[in-house]
């Protein structure tokens, strides 16, 4: 059986909206679930999940206030951010129970890697990395990949690493470059999960789905009616069939659908997937 005694108190930090990410929030149920103490800092755009909001007193919210709007330069806009959020960070930092460990989610590394490296050299709290992805390649897109700020970004993120008590990336990959080109060593690799809320549904909820999606999007239609003249088909999409008995099928000639969590960017080409595609459909013509 497992021990209800507090085992200590951690600090998690999301320098983006806590309801989107995913991630973190599943982060802060395993530290809950190990009976740790959780501050969650971030902005709350949207809900975070119920069983964090519920958490009071063992979990707290701390919200970050939102970067105001200026009419800047775009430079300024970046500075303004900048400091507007290093503020933010380290007037809730100061305001949270002081952390054994403090968990932080990487991009973006400014200011959140530097202001929490100094918290957590000041209160000699552990520090550990979340590496989502790199802030220098995302920054590369906008700006260059040689562009003083992506050389900065680099930097930032390489001292940080190296300075980090623990660092955990998404993928072997990623663990692998940092390990060679950023001379980071202590990394463990932690693939992302789906929480218990995700489950597979039956195929007549399926059929429902493409019923109502078909409405909208038409690549979901039949590519033609003449499967209802068939003897006991009421309704049809282009991947399912419901019979007059209530039975739904799969159609025995259909697509495939390929569905994925991540966002369509520049740094996330899906182009290169569907090229893929093209490219194995062409050698199994």
């Amino acid at each position: 059986m497992a021990s209800t005694q507090c085992r200590g108190n951690a600090a998690v930090v999301v320098l983006g909206d806590i309801g989107r990410s995913p991630r973190m929030e599943y982060h802060c149920l395993s530290l809950l679930e190990e009976n740790f103490n959780v501050d969650v800092i971030g902005y709350v755009e949207t809900n975070p999940l119920y069983a964090i909001r519920r958490g009071y007193p063992k979990c707290k919210i701390h919200e970050l206030s939102p970067v105001p709007i200026t009419n800047l330069i775009p430079i300024l806009k970046l500075f303004f951010k900048a400091i507007w959020q290093t503020i933010s960070l380290l007037i809730a930092l100061m305001s949270i129970r002081r952390p054994d460990f403090l968990l932080v989610q990487n991009p973006p590394c400014v200011p959140a890697l530097l202001v929490c490296y100094i918290y957590s050299a000041v209160t000699r709290s552990k520090l550990v990395i979340d590496w989502h992805n790199y802030t220098y390649t995302i920054l590369g897109l906008s700006a260059g990949e040689k562009s003083f700020l992506c050389g900065i970004a680099k930097r930032i993120e390489r001292f940080c690493g190296q300075k980090a008590n623990a660092n955990i990336c998404v993928t072997k990959a990623m663990k692998c470059d940092l390990q060679k080109n950023w001379n980071i060593r202590d990394i463990t690799v932690l693939y992302d999960r789906p929480s218990a809320r995700f489950h597979s549904i039956d195929l007549c909820r399926k059929h429902e789905i493409f019923m109502k999606l078909s409405k909208d999007y038409p690549q979901f239609l039949p590519k033609c009616y003449s499967d209802l003249k068939e003897c006991g088909v009421i309704e049809s999409t282009a991947f399912t069939q419901k019979q007059v008995n209530g039975k739904v099928v799969y159609k025995k000639q259909r697509m495939a659908i390929l569905i994925s969590s991540t966002s369509w960017t520049p740094d996330e080409d899906f182009s290169i997937l569907i090229k893929a595609l093209k490219v194995k459909r062409r050698i199994n013509k």
